[in-house]
């Protein structure tokens, strides 16, 4: 069962990522929104966990809004900072255009070890 809800999602952000590398902005764009580093305190680490953190256009606008959330994880030798170069700017194009419904995405640190 668990291999069949992995199964799922993995099915379901490749279709995801297949139609956002095809999204174009809707409209003139001031650029992308850049995903921010932030970090929480670790007791168990002895230092701070970093992630990067896409915000759409929507959230700063909408206060009271809800937004579901994207964990992003950046797989074997890869790091959160990497990942949200690469992929928060085709979120951003993909909300602007209307292809995807604005969404939060985290992207987690793996401190080097594969995920």
């Amino acid at each position: 069962m668990k291999q069949l809800a992995y199964a799922t999602l993995g099915a379901l952000l490749l279709n995801m990522l297949v139609h956002v590398t095809h999204a174009q902005p809707a409209g003139p764009m001031a650029g992308p929104a850049p995903a921010q580093e932030r970090s929480l305190p670790s007791e168990r680490l002895s230092a701070p966990l970093t992630y990067h953190l896409y915000l759409p256009t929507q959230y700063a606008n909408e206060p009271g809004r809800r937004f579901p959330v994207v964990y992003w994880l950046h797989g074997s030798r890869g790091s959160s900072a990497q990942a949200s170069r690469g992929i928060a700017p085709m979120f951003d194009a993909a909300i602007r255009s209307g292809k995807t419904p604005p969404v939060i995405v985290v992207f987690p640190d793996g401190l080097g070890q594969s995920m």
